[in-house]
């Protein structure tokens, strides 16, 4: 339990602020009037630093939101509380969904041999649904934008007791998905022969 004191007076040469347990009482205590106590006033850290709730603009915890790190990644590098990430997080949680159920709509393009049969979102669901060991109740999807404003749609599943994961590209001005690496291409390509088999 903290002690509440009251200013009383300043002292006789105007160097501390007297303090006493009632603003008409008798001072008890005293702070020195120093630069310290002058940005304690302005809300500064005592070494003058910005305050860490104002050391990280709105516009930059989205940025790094939308990059793919977590609020408690942002609230911790950033030094401030989680509250005040997760007050900006939603806009940017529903621009990724958004961007996610974009990519799985569209066919993926694969170089020479064409688009898949099946949207991207369909090909995965029946590629894991042939493959043994998968537990669906993990598949998590997610989107990114780096830096330079491309898209990542990242799949994340285990299979066999093992963590996978698959990556595409989304190009939203051209409503193109392509494939990051070999598992995504596996997961998210179906050729038409194979389609009208599952169909």
């Amino acid at each position: 339990m903290v002690r509440a004191l009251h200013v009383v007076t300043l002292s006789a040469d105007g160097r501390a602020l007297l303090l006493g347990a009632s603003p008409d009482g008798r001072p008890t205590h005293s702070v020195a009037v120093d630069a310290r106590l002058a940005r304690a006033l302005r809300g500064e850290a005592p070494d003058g630093s910005a305050p860490a709730a104002e050391s990280i603009s709105p516009r930059e915890i989205q940025a790094r939101l939308r990059a793919g790190a977590s609020v408690a990644e942002v609230a911790a590098a950033a030094g401030v509380p989680v509250d005040r990430v997760e007050r900006y997080a939603g806009p940017v949680r529903s621009e990724q969904d958004e961007v996610v159920r974009a990519a799985q709509a569209a066919a993926l393009l694969r170089p020479r041999a064409g688009r898949s049969a099946l949207p991207l979102g369909r090909a995965v669901e029946a590629s894991l649904a042939g493959l043994s060991g998968v537990r669906p109740e993990t598949a998590l999807w997610s989107a990114a934008r780096s830096p330079e404003g491309r898209w990542t749609v990242r799949l994340d599943v285990v299979v066999r007791g093992r963590q996978r994961t698959a990556q595409w590209r989304w190009d939203p001005a051209r409503r193109e998905v392509s494939s990051l690496d070999p598992y995504a291409t596996q997961l998210g390509f179906v050729d038409g022969d194979a389609a009208g088999r599952r169909g």
